[in-house]
């Protein structure tokens, strides 16, 4: 599943065919003027879509917001919901043309280039659709099109929070990234975690050291404000007023998982540009940097004298650190131990320092995948490891491909090259693979063809999408096998998004039904929790719980009353996940 920017929606079988009712299409552009024989095309999709049940019946449905700023919903037959799209413009206003000076301001305007997240607010064993737009609020609604209470929420800083000392706040409005769910206060209900981009800033420009502040919030499942939460982190360097200003300003996506066992989620945050990744605790205090600190490299930036430069034109750099720059990290079980890790790529400080200060020199920018203990913020042995490009606006997935039953990183990026690095830092068998250009975001890894093992795909800038076969074992992936960890978008480590699989090749008789069984996560990894059994009589329903008794792949057998009308049964795993009902009509 995948959106593109003509503004379709793809639904492709493990043949490349399309599913029947898709593509599906956003709306037309909106022109100011139509030119005869010019089609403007359809609002465009940048970022992920999001695939859910949204109503609890099993049936997955798809989510995808575009560039424009309108979230839609489809069915699993390429059906647009009843009462969408939605519209992300609260509070926005037409600017005056021309437009007036406003330093350091950004109005809220309609838009939005984060992906959609679902989530069960309320808990009523239904998703609901979160989306961060332009408007700078957080919009969340019911599958109907309702709001869910409390939203819009628009997203501040806490009352009286101020920058400090010879720092100016940005006021921009916009929400450029998705939240991520977390549990940070131990009710049931989950809350959203989002980065802002109201941040604060020295000045306009390149701004080091210690340039600039990044900000982000928490909120209740109800909109409320999650109380006394504010996670700040210095940027080593903050860029205000450039052509990209969300990626020069930050663009570091949190990632949440129970690092400690405690049943609360930590979450990772890097601010600015150039600067480390820090663990930080539920209230958004800091518990660890997840990098030593380069400040001897700083000191050469800032420094830029002659004789510096002469030494870095020979080649005589200081370490090469990497660094945060645009990218983001993933949550997963990796190194020699098996023990929860952080990955993400990085830049090398050194090296992007030297191509900054001596511009046309020639001078490369390398890039390295990172991965560290979560607990102790240590680097895993062999890491980090060099890669072939910059990793720009992406993250990894971390999913087993070489077959050993252990993880290894896959990274894409933007020079045509998608790693596998494995626990001590070398390329897994039959990697790099080689595509055509810039992965945006991620590689996304599952089991396409049901035969037990991964499949990776990835899709490119350039309009290619592209798929591998590998040895790796489709039942251990469970770490983090899509960009924001799933297909729910969550950014959540340990949270279990997948449903069991079809009830397949079933035979009906007069008082039961057979059928192969699936897996908790489709047809791969243990069995089904239960069953859900509804049989009709009539205009009455018998609805009763059926505890699973056969392994994944082999014959289950339910049965039901006789002179029942109608039959329908869903596998449910652990977590509440439905599969898809099995009807059977008499």
């Amino acid at each position: 599943m995948f959106g593109d920017a003509d503004g379709r929606v793809h639904a492709l079988d493990p043949h490349g065919r399309e599913l029947r009712g898709f593509p599906v299409t956003t709306r037309p552009t909106e022109v100011q003027r139509s030119h005869r024989g010019i089609d403007p095309g359809h609002e465009p999709i940048l970022a992920n879509v999001a695939v859910g049940d949204l109503r609890g019946t099993g049936e997955q449905w798809v989510v995808a917001t575009s560039t424009t700023g309108r979230t839609y919903v489809w069915s699993s037959r390429g059906e647009l919901a009843r009462g969408w799209p939605k519209e992300l413009a609260t509070d926005v206003a037409y600017p005056a043309i021309p437009r007036p000076d406003q330093p350091f301001t950004r109005p809220a305007t309609m838009g939005a280039v984060a992906p959609p997240v679902l989530a069960d607010l309320d808990l009523d064993g239904r998703l609901e659709i979160v989306q961060a737009g332009w408007d700078g609020h957080l919009h969340a609604w019911h599958a109907g099109g309702r709001p869910v209470a409390g939203f819009p929420v628009e997203v501040t800083l806490p009352e009286g929070t101020a920058p400090p000392a010879g720092m100016v706040a940005i006021d921009d409005q916009k929400l450029d990234l998705p939240p991520t769910l977390a549990e940070l206060d131990g009710d049931p209900e989950p809350e959203l975690v989002q980065r802002t981009q109201y941040s604060f800033a020295k000045g306009p420009g390149l701004q080091f050291p210690n340039g600039g502040v990044s900000n982000v919030v928490a909120y209740n499942s109800d909109g409320s404000r999650v109380p006394g939460f504010l996670l700040s982190s210095t940027a080593l360097a903050f860029y205000y007023g450039s052509a990209q200003e969300f990626i020069t300003e930050g663009t570091n996506n949190p990632t949440a998982a129970d690092v400690d066992g405690d049943g609360l989620t930590e979450l990772t945050s890097a601010a600015g540009i150039f600067s480390p990744t820090a663990l930080h605790n539920p209230d958004g205090s800091q518990r660890l940097i997840f990098a030593p600190l380069p400040g001897n490299v700083l000191s050469i930036i800032g420094g830029g004298n002659l004789a510096g430069l002469l030494e870095i034109l020979h080649g005589n750099l200081p370490d090469d650190l990497p660094v945060n720059f645009t990218t983001s990290g993933a949550f997963g079980r990796f190194g020699p131990g098996g023990h929860l890790a952080f990955a993400e790529p990085g830049s090398g400080v050194a090296t992007v320092a030297g191509s900054l200060l001596l511009a046309g020199s020639g001078l490369p920018i390398n890039s390295y995948m990172r991965a560290f203990d979560a607990r102790s913020g240590l680097s895993i042995l062999g890491m980090p490891s060099k890669s072939q490009g910059l990793d720009f606006l992406g993250a990894p997935v971390i999913a087993d491909v070489d077959g050993d039953a252990r993880p290894e990183i896959i990274q894409g990026g933007d020079s045509s090259a998608l790693h596998a690095f494995t626990a001590g830092g070398a390329q897994a068998a039959g990697f790099p693979k080689f595509h055509t250009g810039w992965v945006i975001f991620g590689p996304t890894v599952g089991d396409l063809d049901a035969d037990g093992h991964n499949e990776v795909v990835a899709a490119t800038r350039e309009g290619y999408l592209m798929a591998w076969d590998t040895p790796g074992s489709a039942a251990g992936n469970s770490e983090w096998w899509s960009y924001r960890h799933d297909e729910r978008n969550t950014g959540r480590y340990g949270i279990d998004t997948r449903p069991p699989g079809m009830l397949r090749r079933a035979q009906v008789g007069a008082r039961r039904v057979t059928f192969v069984a699936p897996a908790d996560d489709w047809y791969a990894g243990e069995e089904v929790e239960r069953y859900m059994v509804a049989t009709g009589h009539g205009s009455a329903t018998e609805r009763r719980r059926v505890e699973a008794a056969a392994a994944p792949g082999t014959r289950e057998r339910i049965a039901f009353a006789r002179g029942a009308s109608s039959v329908r049964v869903w596998a449910v795993d652990e977590a509440g996940n439905r599969g898809r009902a099995l009807r059977v009509r008499r």
